[in-house]
C-alpha cells in the first residue's frame, strides 16, 4: 500500500511538475505574446504619429502661404508701392497686420530688387540695419522667387481634391507666386514665406515691377507648442542633431541648398510617443498574474483576452484605413481609392476597356444656398444610394468631394457602352430622390470617357472625362457627353482664343462695328447697336459666339467691356440724331465697379447718356436679383434707358418685367425667323408685343430679313426692326459714307 500510495503521490508530483510546467510555457507563451502584440502596436502607433507629426507641420506650412494671401492677391499694394511709394500705408496694412494678427515674428514689404520698403516685428519696426542682416540669410528664397517670376510661371489655386486641374482652372486668373521653406535664421529654425503680390481686378497692374511680401515664423516654443495642441501631444521640441533614445521619436526636417539642387537635414521634432501597446500591456499584466495564480485555467482565459484584444486593434486600424479611403459623408470610395482602383485597372496585366464617369449636380450651389447645407448632405447620400441601388453591380462609384461623382465601369467594349454608361446615369436622376420623408427632383451633367489600350494614363483619362463634363455644361446641363477628339480639339482652340485675345488688347485687332434699328413706319435709322468684332493676325476672323464665352470665362470681358464702351461712346459724338444701344454682359454688369466705370466713361468720352441704352439678356435675371435691380436703378438715374434683350429664350416673367421696369424689349431672332411657318409663333409675338406696349415699353424684333416678316411686325405694333432686311453690321465710316447725314436709311 506504501509503495503504491508512494506511486501515485510520485505520478501526482510529476502531474503537478507537468500542470507547472504548462502553466509556466502558457504564462511565457501569453506574455510573449503580450510582448510582440504591444511592439508591434507601438511601432504602427509610431509610424502614425510621424506621419502627423509630417502632416501638421505640412498644413503650418500651408497656412504660413493662405495668411500671406490676404494681403499678396490685392490691386492697392502694387499702386501704393509702385507708384506711391507709400511706408505707412504698407506698414500699417501689409506688416502691422501680419505680426499682429497672425502672429509673425518678422514681416517685410519688399520692392523688385529685394530692397525693403517697410519691414515690422513683435518688438516694433524693423530698422535698414536689422533688415540687411535678415536679408543675406533670406537672399536663397528671394532669389529662387523672382527667378519663377521672370520665367512666368504660375500658380493657381485650384481645389486639393481634384485630380487634374480642369483647361478653365487654369484660364482662371492668375495668383500669387510664392516660396515656402523651413530655413536657419540666426541659429534658429523658421517658416519663411516669400509671395509676389499680384492683382485681384486689374491685370493691367502686372506691368509693375513685382512687390514681395515676406513673413517669418520662428520655429520656437510657442510654435512648437502649437503644433504639440494640434495633434494633443504634450510636447514637441526641435533638436538639431539626432536626439538619443530618451528623447523619443523624430522626424527630419530638411530646407533645400539652391546651389545643389538638393535638401539638407537642418533639424528634428522630437516628441515622447503614446504607445498603447504597452500601455495596454502594462495594464494587462497584473491581471494575467493573479489568474494564473488562482486558477491555471485563467491562463487560456487570458489569452483569449489577448487575441481579443489584439483583434480589435486590427479591427481599430482596418476601420481607420477604410475611413482613409471612402467619403464619411456618403459612405462612397473617396478620390483616393478611385484613382487607385483607376490606375490598378489602366496597367493591369489582364486589361480590359473601360469607361470612366465625370457627374456634377447642376446648381448644387443654388440648394445649398437657399435650403440649408443639411438639406444638401440629405441630398448627396440620397444621390450615392440611387446609383448603388440602380448601377451595376461591378461599378465602382466613389464620391470625388462636394457634388462632384465619379463612376468606372468595366469592360465597356464599345463607344455604345460609354453612352449607355452616361444614359444610365440621367435615367436614375430622371425620377425624384427620396430623402428624409422629402422628394427632390435634380439634374445633373455627366462626362464619360472610354479607354481601349492598357498602360493608359490615369491623369489624362481624369482630363478627358472632365473636358466632357465641360461639354455637357456647355451643352445646356442635363446633359451626358462622351468624350470625342473633336472636344479636345474645342478645348486647344479656346486656349489658342485666351491666348490671342490677351494679345488683342494691345493692338487694334478688336474692332467696333453698328447694325442699324429702323422705325417700323417709314424705315428711317432710329438707332444703331454696337457690336464688337475681331480679326486675330495669329487666327483671322474669331466670332463673337467663340471670344466672348472665353473673356467671360477668364475675366477679360471686363477689359472688353470698358474698351467697347469707350470706342462706342466716342463714336457716338460722329451720328447725329441717332442713338446708341450696346449689349452688356452678364459677367461685366455683375462686375462690382460697374456702374462707375460707366460713369468715368460718360466723363471721359462727353456721351449723353440719354441717347445710349444698354441691353441685358434674360439670364442675369435670376441671379442676385435684388443687387440687379439696385444697379439697373443706378443706370437709370445717370439717363441710360434699359432694354432686355433676346426676350423669350431664357426665364424671363411678367413679374421680372413689372420688377425690373425695363424700357425696352427685344423680341430674339428665333421667333421672328418662324413667323409665317407657326400660328403659334405668329400668336405669340402677337401676345409679347400687346403685353410690352401695356406696359410702356418700345418693342424691338431682332433678325429681320424678308419684307414679310417686316410686314407682319409692323402690323403686330413693333415699333424698331432690326436685320439684314435693312443692313449688315458696318463700320462706322461705312454706315456714315452710305447714309449721310446718318439721320436715315432710304
Amino acid at each position: 500500500m506504501k509503495f503504491v500510495f508512494q506511486k501515485r503521490r510520485i505520478s501526482l508530483n510529476a502531474g503537478l511538475q507537468l500542470f507547472g510546467v504548462l502553466v509556466a510555457a502558457l504564462l511565457s507563451v501569453t506574455v510573449a505574446i503580450a510582448v510582440f502584440s504591444s511592439n508591434q502596436a507601438d511601432r504602427q502607433s509610431e509610424q502614425i504619429e510621424r506621419a502627423q507629426v509630417a502632416n501638421a507641420l505640412e498644413l503650418h506650412l500651408d497656412k504660413a502661404v493662405n495668411d500671406a494671401t490676404f494681403v499678396a492677391i490685392w490691386d492697392e499694394v502694387i499702386t501704393r508701392v509702385n507708384v506711391e511709394n507709400n511706408k505707412d500705408w504698407a506698414s500699417e496694412n501689409i506688416t502691422d497686420y501680419m505680426t499682429q494678427a497672425f502672429q509673425k515674428d518678422f514681416s517685410f514689404v519688399l520692392r523688385h530688387d529685394k530692397s525693403m520698403l517697410v519691414g515690422s516685428s513683435q518688438d516694433g519696426p524693423v530698422d535698414e540695419a536689422r533688415f540687411q542682416q535678415l536679408k543675406n540669410l533670406l537672399n536663397p528664397v528671394l532669389d529662387a522667387l523672382l527667378a519663377d517670376v521672370e520665367k512666368g510661371k504660375i500658380a493657381s489655386f485650384i481645389d486639393p481634391q481634384r485630380v487634374l486641374p480642369s483647361y478653365y482652372d487654369i484660364l482662371d486668373w492668375q495668383r500669387a507666386i510664392w516660396r515656402n521653406e523651413i530655413m536657419m535664421i540666426e541659429g534658429s529654425p523658421a517658416v519663411v514665406t516669400a509671395m509676389r503680390v499680384v492683382p485681384f481686378n486689374d491685370q493691367a497692374l502686372t506691368k509693375f515691377p513685382p512687390v514681395i511680401v515676406v513673413n517669418i515664423t520662428m520655429i520656437n516654443d510657442v510654435f512648437l507648442a502649437k503644433l504639440a495642441s494640434s495633434l494633443s501631444m504634450e510636447k514637441v521640441s526641435w533638436l538639431e542633431n539626432a536626439g538619443s533614445k530618451d528623447s523619443g521619436i523624430g522626424i527630419p526636417v530638411t530646407s533645400p541648398d539652391p546651389e545643389l539642387g538638393t535638401s539638407d537635414t537642418i533639424g528634428h521634432l522630437y516628441w515622447q510617443p503614446r504607445h498603447p501597446g504597452t500601455a495596454m500591456a502594462k495594464s494587462l499584466f497584473p491581471m494575467i498574474a493573479v489568474i494564473i495564480s488562482v486558477f491555471a485555467g485563467f491562463a487560456a482565459l487570458l489569452l483569449t483576452s489577448l487575441i481579443s484584444a489584439s483583434r480589435k486593434l486590427s479591427e481599430r486600424e482596418a476601420a481607420e484605413r477604410h475611413a482613409a479611403r471612402h467619403d464619411s459623408l456618403t459612405g462612397l470610395p473617396n478620390r483616393l481609392d478611385f484613382k487607385e482602383s483607376l490606375e490598378a485597372l489602366a496597367r493591369g496585366s489582364q486589361f480590359q476597356p473601360f469607361s470612366v464617369a465625370l457627374i456634377d449636380m447642376d446648381n448644387f450651389k443654388n440648394i445649398n444656398d437657399t435650403l440649408g447645407h443639411d438639406t444638401g448632405n440629405a441630398l448627396l447620400i440620397a444621390a450615392a444610394h440611387a446609383m448603388k441601388k440602380t448601377l451595376r453591380q461591378d461599378d465602382l462609384i466613389a464620391r470625388l468631394g462636394g457634388d462632384e461623382f465619379a463612376v468606372l465601369r468595366k469592360a465597356s467594349t464599345s463607344d455604345e457602352a460609354s453612352k449607355t454608361l452616361g444614359e444610365d446615369i440621367q435615367a436614375i436622376f430622371s425620377n425624384p430622390l427620396e430623402f428624409a420623408s422629402n422628394s427632390m427632383t435634380i439634374t445633373v451633367s455627366c462626362g464619360v470617357v472610354r479607354q481601349v489600350d492598357s498602360g493608359t494614363n490615369v491623369e489624362d483619362t481624369m482630363r478627358k472625362a472632365d473636358i466632357a463634363l465641360y461639354r455637357a455644361k456647355e451643352d445646356g446641363r442635363n446633359k451626358s457627353r462622351v468624350f470625342s477628339e473633336e472636344m479636345e480639339v474645342a478645348v486647344q482652340r479656346r486656349h489658342a482664343i485666351d491666348t490671342a485675345l490677351r494679345a488683342a488688347l494691345g493692338t487694334n485687332e478688336l474692332k467696333l462695328v453698328y447694325q442699324p434699328l429702323v422705325g417700323a413706319k417709314n424705315r428711317k435709322t432710329a438707332a444703331v447697336e454696337a457690336l464688337m468684332r475681331w480679326t486675330s493676325l495669329e487666327l483671322g476672323p474669331v466670332p463673337p459666339s467663340e471670344f466672348i464665352p472665353v473673356a467671360e470665362k477668364t475675366g477679360m470681358i471686363i477689359e472688353l467691356g470698358r474698351f467697347a464702351m469707350r470706342r462706342a461712346f466716342t463714336d457716338l459724338k460722329e451720328m447725329s440724331g441717332i442713338d446708341l444701344t450696346f449689349n452688356v454682359s452678364p459677367v461685366q454688369i455683375k462686375h462690382p465697379h460697374f456702374v462707375s466705370d460707366v460713369r468715368e466713361i460718360l466723363a471721359e468720352t462727353g456721351a449723353d447718356p440719354r441717347r445710349i441704352e444698354i441691353e441685358i439678356t434674360e439670364t442675369v435675371l435670376m441671379e442676385e436679383s435684388d443687387r440687379l435691380r439696385h444697379i439697373l436703378l443706378d443706370l437709370k438715374d445717370i439717363g441710360f434707358r434699359i432694354a432686355l434683350d433676346d426676350f423669350g429664350t431664357g426665364y424671363s416673367s411678367l413679374g421680372y418685367l413689372q420688377s425690373f421696369a425695363f424700357d425696352t424689349l427685344k423680341i430674339d431672332r428665333s421667333f421672328v425667323k418662324n413667323i409665317g411657318r407657326s400660328v403659334d409663333t405668329n400668336t405669340i409675338i402677337y401676345s409679347v408685343v400687346a403685353m410690352a406696349r401695356s406696359l410702356g415699353m418700345t418693342v424691338v424684333a431682332e433678325g429681320v430679313e424678308t419684307e414679310d416678316q417686316y410686314a407682319f411686325l409692323k402690323a403686330a405694333g413693333c415699333a424698331l426692326l432690326q436685320g439684314y432686311l435693312f443692313s449688315r453690321p458696318v463700320p462706322l465710316e461705312d454706315l456714315a459714307r452710305k447714309r449721310e447725314p446718318l439721320k436715315a436709311i432710304a
